[in-house]
């Protein structure tokens, strides 16, 4: 346990709306070690995002709030510290690369003072400069002196990445690092993220839909469904011997170079409304596998085995037993 670095307990994070509370996080656990790769996946509306933001303290209230849980970094549980202690905390210790950078830079400003206005170093100019440079922007001195707008989707991202990382926090969230991005500017966001993990020991949230990134960039995964976590464990656990529906119909619906298949499979329906969720197992009115209890009673997070959780009542005895009797 001293290697964890983050450790989130029963996160829950509702929206309070006309129509009703929207359930987006409903009682997360996750946990990232010092040094530790994880990824975390899903379709998109599944919570990933708000995870996220919850963990930052980002949540746009009202009306969305952080009901229950606990976010624990080291030895500080964030949830307890007030606004002013949590913006000294951002940055420092934990940073955010969002997925949309012209959304998070600021258009009217020039990239090298957004980049200065995080820094603590005394040396702001030089700092900017290096910091442009170690994300491999060609020309720093004249990119610090542009707008956001004059610079391209993947130029703009790694400028996001400089100023996430201009403290060296021992933290990284990534929220869809790449997304919109072309393939090749893709590849080397990735690889300057890697590069950031390797050279400097930070630990990485990588929050993705893609399977592939996942397989090339984490160490571990959590499987998120309809703002639960449905299945955890270590990367090779994860792709060689999914154990949840859900997991097995995401790798059966992606491209596999290890494999030819003439037509991907789709996993059948919708993600549900979560202002109104599935009774049982949230999955159930998708899953091909589904039991009567399925419907009646939500499965628990059980260890199938060593290091690989599952959330389903085939894995659980009393499931079984209650289907068959």
């Amino acid at each position: 346990m001293e290697n964890i670095l983050l450790d989130v307990r029963g996160l829950k994070t509702y929206f309070h709306i006309s129509l009703g509370v929207v359930r987006a996080v409903d009682g997360v656990n996750l946990c990232v070690s010092k040094g530790e790769a994880v990824g975390l996946v899903g379709e998109s509306g599944c919570g990933k995002t708000m995870t996220a933001h919850s963990i930052m303290k980002l949540v746009p209230s009202p009306p969305g709030f952080i009901e229950e849980g606990e976010i624990w970094f080291r030895n500080t549980d964030l949830l307890r510290l007030g606004e002013q202690e949590m913006r000294k905390f951002r940055g420092r210790e934990v940073s955010m690369v969002f997925q949309d950078p012209m959304t998070y830079l600021n258009p009217v400003m020039k990239v090298g003072k957004q980049i200065a206005e995080v820094l603590v170093s005394p040396t702001r100019d030089r700092t900017v400069i290096k910091l442009l440079e170690s994300v491999g922007i060609p020309d720093p001195l004249k990119v610090a002196d542009q707008y956001p707008h004059e610079l391209s989707g993947g130029m703009r991202q790694r400028v996001l990445i400089a100023i996430a990382m201009a403290n060296d926090p021992p933290l990284l969230i990534a929220d869809e690092p790449t997304t919109a991005l072309d393939v090749t500017i893709q590849a080397q966001i990735l690889d300057l993220i890697k590069t950031i993990k390797t050279e400097k020991g930070t630990s990485l949230l990588l929050i993705t839909h893609d399977l592939g990134i996942v397989a090339e960039m984490c160490d571990r995964v959590y499987v998120m469904y309809a703002g639960k976590i449905v299945e955890s464990g270590d990367v090779f656990s994860i792709f060689e011997e999914p154990l949840h529906p859900y997991a097995q119909g995401l790798l059966r619906s992606s491209l596999s170079i290890a494999e030819f298949r003439e037509n991907l499979e789709t996993i059948e329906g919708t993600v549900p409304n979560l202002l109104d969720p599935p009774s049982g197992c949230r999955f159930h009115p998708r899953c091909p596998m589904a039991m009567s209890v399925c419907k009646e009673k939500e499965p628990s997070l059980i260890q199938e085995k060593p290091g690989h959780e599952v959330s389903c009542w085939l894995y659980e005895k009393d499931g079984r037993d209650r289907n068959h009797s």
